[in-house]
Order: C-alpha cells, then structure tokens, then sequence
C-alpha cells in the first residue's frame, strides 16, 4: 500500500501530468464514461526484503506499480507516458512522508487500442523501494 501511496504523491505533484489529465489519476479503475486523459495505477506487489541478519528497526520493502496511461490518440497517451515518466523515475527522498530509497522505471508496455471503449493505453511499471 506505501508504494502506491508514493506513487500517488509523485503523480498528484507533477506539474507535467496535472497539465495533461488535471485530476484525473485513479487507484484501480477510471469511473465508466469519465473524460480521457486519465492516469490509473494499480499496485502490483509490495513485499518485505529481510534483511541478512535479524535486527529490530525499520523493515526494507519493494513495491511493483503498474501506471496506465490512458488517452484518445496515440500521441496523447505517449505525451502521458513522457509525463508519468518524467514524474516518477529517479526519485527518491521523503515522498508522501515515506521515506524512499528509489523509485524506478521498470518496463514500458507497448502502446495499444481498445475498440470496445475508444482508447489507447500503455502501461509503465515501477519498482518503489522505500523503508516501512
């Protein structure tokens, strides 16, 4: 859950998204018949490392986030692509009171259209180390 939160704070920070999609970032699904661009991320994994020996303090975790980007032509949804990019990979330092280590892109899916609902979309994973 703290890796989604990270997300979140980075998403909801960034002025590059907020210019393409406004408020439009979602946990999950994007509400049925909301406007495009929209953002919806959905957490992954989010797992313990233990560390090597058994010491009482702060507990290192890795959190997998999946980031959909969401937009009626191809050149939107790879602008809010850029964007979410831009926003989230190489951070580092207190996010949303987390305290993280790092956050970086793991992969880009590639782009694709859904017919049924008249969107392009394209995932962008991130892996988010932080210490609970």
């Amino acid at each position: 859950m703290s890796a989604e939160l990270v997300i979140k704070a980075l998403l909801d920070a960034s002025a590059g998204v907020g210019a393409i999609v406004s408020t439009r970032l979602y946990s999950g699904a994007r509400p049925e018949g909301d406007p495009l661009p929209a953002v919806v991320w959905e957490e992954i994994s989010d797992v313990p490392l233990p560390p090597i020996d058994i010491t009482a303090g702060s507990e290192p975790m890795t959190g997998r986030i999946q980031v959909n980007c969401l937009a009626a032509t191809s050149a939107g949804v790879k602008a809010l692509k850029d964007a979410v990019i831009a926003a989230c990979h190489k951070q580092s330092g207190s996010i949303g009171g987390i305290t993280v280590q790092s956050v970086l892109q793991d992969s880009a899916g590639p782009r694709s259209y859904d017919a049924l609902v008249d969107t392009f979309q394209q995932p962008v994973d991130f892996i988010v180390q932080y210490v609970r």
